[in-house]
C-alpha cells in the first residue's frame, strides 16, 4: 500500500517548506515561525479550496511543538520539524483528503450542475437566456460560495 509520507515526493515538500518558515534562515524553527508558516500554508490552501480548514490555534500550536522539540532547545531542526509534519498529516490527512474530495465535488459537479439545472429553467420564461450557461454558471458558483462563507460566519 502506498503511504504518501514515505514518498519523495512528501520529502522534497517537507524540505522546501523548512526552508520557508525558517525566516531568520538558522536552520531551526521557534514557535513564532511555525505558527506563521501553519497560517500561510492554511491561507493558501483556502484560497484554492474556500472553507477547506481552519488553521491550528496557537495552543494547538504550542502543544505540538513542545511534543516534538525532543531536545527542549526551544527550536525544531529539520529532523524535528519533518517529525511534527508526519505526524500531523496522519492525524489530519484523511481528514484534508476527505475535505479536498468534498471540495472538488461541489465546486466540479454539484454547483455546474444546479447552475445549469436553474439557468435552463430560468431561461424559458425570463431575460436570463441571453446570459452564456458559462458565465450564468460562474456567477452561481461565485454566489454560491459567498453565500456559504457569510453562513459559516454567522454560525461561529
Amino acid at each position: 500500500m502506498f503511504n504518501i509520507v514515505d514518498s519523495d515526493f512528501f520529502n522534497k515538500a517537507v524540505e522546501l517548506s523548512f526552508k520557508k518558515i525558517d525566516k531568520d534562515k538558522s536552520g531551526k524553527i521557534n514557535p513564532d515561525e511555525l505558527s506563521a508558516g501553519l497560517v500561510y500554508m492554511y491561507y493558501q490552501l483556502s484560497k484554492r479550496l474556500p472553507g477547506i480548514a481552519d488553521p491550528p490555534t496557537v495552543s494547538q500550536v504550542e502543544e505540538s511543538f513542545k511534543k516534538f522539540d525532543r531536545d527542549a532547545s526551544g527550536d525544531l531542526d529539520y529532523n524535528e520539524y519533518k517529525g511534527f509534519v508526519v505526524q500531523w498529516f496522519r492525524d489530519n490527512g484523511i481528514y484534508f483528503t476527505g475535505m479536498v474530495a468534498a471540495n472538488m465535488l461541489i465546486n466540479f459537479i454539484f454547483i455546474p450542475m444546479i447552475a445549469e439545472s436553474i439557468h435552463a429553467k430560468l431561461a424559458l420564461k425570463t431575460a436570463v437566456n441571453h446570459i452564456p450557461k458559462k458565465v450564468f454558471t460562474l456567477i452561481f458558483a461565485v454566489v454560491s460560495k459567498v453565500s456559504f462563507k457569510m453562513l459559516r460566519r454567522i454560525g461561529q
